[in-house]
C-alpha cells in the first residue's frame, strides 16, 4: 500500500506541534496579489502558508488568515527571519516585528525559521537567542533553522 501526500497530512515536531506538510509559499508574491491567492489556497483547503520577512508580504498573509474567517488555531503561520541586528535585542525586535505584521499585537506564529543559516555562528547565535526568548513568551509555537542552508 503506497501513501500520498495529502493537504491534512503532517509532521510532528520536536515541540510536538503538528507541522502541515503541504504548505502554500507566498516568495515572489507582489503584496497587492498575496492576500488574494492565499485566500484562494485557504478556500481549496490549505492550511499552511509560508512566508518570510525577505518576501515583504508578512502582512498581507495575515490580511488573508483574518478574512478568511478561518479559526486561527487551524491556519498553520510560517515564518523566517533573514539576518540578525546588531545584538540580541535587535534581533528579537526583528522577530517581534514578523508577528506584529502577520498577527497584531497578541498574536503568534506556528514556526520561525533562522532562512538563511550559512550566516555566520555569531549571527546565527543572536537569531537564535532571539527567537529561543519569543519562544518562551509564546509568541512563537515552534522555532528552527531551514536545514538546505547551512553550508
Amino acid at each position: 500500500m503506497s501513501s500520498s501526500l495529502t493537504l491534512e497530512s503532517s509532521l510532528k515536531l520536536n515541540s510536538g506541534n503538528k507541522l502541515p506538510i503541504l504548505g502554500f509559499g507566498v516568495w515572489d508574491s507582489p503584496s497587492d496579489l498575496t492576500t488574494k491567492s492565499c485566500l484562494e489556497a485557504l478556500k481549496v483547503g490549505y492550511r499552511h502558508i509560508d512566508t518570510a520577512q525577505v518576501y515583504g508580504n508578512e502582512a498581507e498573509v495575515g490580511e488573508a488568515v483574518r478574512q478568511s474567517k478561518l479559526n486561527r488555531e487551524d491556519v498553520w503561520i510560517t515564518s523566517k527571519i533573514y539576518s540578525a541586528g546588531s545584538d540580541v535585542n535587535e534581533s528579537y525586535q526583528s522577530c517581534l516585528d514578523s508577528v506584529k505584521k502577520i498577527e497584531g499585537d497578541n498574536g503568534y506564529l506556528d514556526l520561525f525559521l533562522i532562512h538563511n543559516g550559512a550566516v555566520g555562528a555569531d549571527n546565527r547565535k543572536k537569531m537564535w537567542q532571539a527567537m529561543e526568548k519569543t519562544h518562551e513568551e509564546g509568541k512563537f509555537k515552534s522555532i528552527g533553522v531551514r536545514c538546505d542552508d547551512l553550508g
